[in-house]
């Protein structure tokens, strides 16, 4: 009997462990004192969501060991939270997140470990907020992006390996980020696409791998936007409606997403931008007068410089391009002039080597008609990660710059050979060693020119 007792009491104890290991439980949290006294047992429980949301929260290191949350996590109306860093540990929101009104958080790093969410993001009215570099595990977002007005914000890092966002994508008012580069691996977003009042945004071309955006896209108030160059790959027949409205300054919508709806549908409304962007007719007149269809423009790196490549289906009259490279994607200096192949109907394929990239340098081609016509293409931002390889320049010194008639070129290693070649990549003067004193290139055309000395390059302008 007693036996039997004992049997029936250790049954029933497993028993109680197993319930209290399958407890379930939702917590909302309105003090700091009701998250400094959250039990491990608690933790422990099935957590089918977060709220945090009381006047007197300063932090959240009460949560930390949870990994899972089986439902949202809602932070919000938070006066005095100071960061997020007790979720750190977080990897799994099977819910929607919505982190909004946290005037003194200026970081996510809480969620740094977060690699899978089950809905919406939504990251607004965090006025401190400078960065969200924590999300950068996330790869799908299933529901919508929503960030704005967070008027600290410098920029969208964070979200570089976003692939797919199912719902909607909202950015707007986060007057410090100046562009969307961060989004370069995004391509397909399930609802709508809005940007807008962006008082810093100058260039969307981080979107220029979206393909899909299956609801309306609309740009409106984004105060010196000039281009719309990024929106190459869009497929015309996704969209439902195309509203571009109210950006003053933007002049230049006319790339090959935009000109392929406009060309087959009819659902747009164009109104309130610079001239060449007005109006449907004034977008579609220079989508009409392309005499070049770009099915190309990239480039990459390697341990010689950047590699442009482009390829054309057909060309009408075409000139040539004019190769262009900036610092910044804003200003931009000739680096080369390609010419074209006329009138053709057959594809063709330009390349062109730029052996004295910038730590990220911005490109685009400037395709010239033979009547004197020319249209932009798309941005394309390569980073250099081999100048370790190419440049030192303790090793060699190469003055004045810009140069009259004399270039002087001093090296540590002066039995290596020197060349100085045209933006063309014809060599104008070249040597076996590095010579002792200083090289005439007074006979040298006026412009940009490239000095290679063994396995350094350099930028020189001559002026003579």
């Amino acid at each position: 009997m007693r036996k039997f007792l004992l049997l029936a009491v250790l049954a029933l104890s497993a028993a109680w462990s197993a319930n209290a290991q399958r407890c379930t439980i939702t917590l909302n949290l309105t003090s700091q004192h009701s998250i400094d006294t959250l039990s491990p047992a608690t933790k422990s429980c099935e957590i089918q969501g977060i709220t945090v949301s009381g006047a007197g929260i300063i932090n959240l290191e009460g949560l930390s060991g949870i990994d899972t949350i089986n439902g949202p996590l809602y932070i919000y109306q938070n006066p005095s939270l100071l960061s997020l860093d007790g979720l750190s540990g977080l990897k799994n929101v099977v819910g929607e997140i919505d982190i909004n009104n946290n005037p003194l958080i200026t970081n996510l790093n809480g969620l740094s470990d977060l690699t899978t969410v089950g809905y919406n993001v939504r990251v607004v009215d965090n006025k401190a907020l400078t960065t969200v570099s924590a999300l950068s595990k996330l790869t799908l977002i299933p529901g919508f992006l929503s960030i704005g007005r967070n008027e600290n914000l410098l920029n969208l890092t964070g979200l570089e390996n976003i692939v797919e966002i199912q719902g909607a994508v909202a950015l707007g008012a986060i007057p410090l980020v100046t562009n969307f580069d961060p989004l370069s691996a995004l391509t397909r977003i399930g609802g709508f696409l809005y940007i807008g009042q962006n008082a810093g945004l100058t260039s969307v071309t981080g979107l220029r791998n979206l393909r899909v955006v299956n609801d309306y896209i609309n740009f409106e108030l984004n105060s010196v936007l000039t281009t719309l160059a990024g929106l190459d790959s869009l497929d015309y027949t996704t969209p439902s409606y195309i509203k571009l409205i109210d950006n003053p300054l933007l002049s230049f919508c006319s790339v090959k997403g935009i000109c392929n709806f406009m060309a087959n549908r009819t659902n747009y409304l164009i109104e309130g931008n610079a001239q060449g962007c007005n109006s449907d007719n004034e977008i579609n007149t220079v989508c009409a007068s392309l005499p070049v269809e770009l099915v190309s423009f990239t480039g990459s790196n390697n341990r010689e410089g950047n590699i442009l490549k482009w390829e054309t289906a057909q060309e009408v009259n075409n000139s040539g391009f004019e190769l262009q490279k900036s610092r910044n994607g804003k200003l931009f200096d000739v680096l080369a002039f390609i010419p074209g192949n006329g009138n053709s109907k057959a594809n063709h394929q330009y390349e062109y080597p730029d052996i004295a990239p910038y730590p990220t340098t911005y490109y685009r081609l400037k395709q010239k008609d033979e009547d004197g016509t020319f249209a932009y293409s798309k941005i394309v931002a390569v980073k250099d990660n081999f100048s370790q390889y190419r440049v030192n320049s303790d090793a060699t010194n190469i003055f004045p710059n810009p140069v009259k008639d004399n270039l002087t070129i001093k090296a540590k290693n002066p039995h290596q050979p020197f060349n100085i070649r045209n933006v063309q990549g014809q060599i104008v003067k070249s040597g076996k060693y590095v010579p002792s004193e200083p090289v005439d290139v007074s006979k040298i055309n006026n412009g940009l020119h490239f000095v290679t000395v063994g396995s350094e390059t350099f930028e020189i302008l001559i002026n003579n």
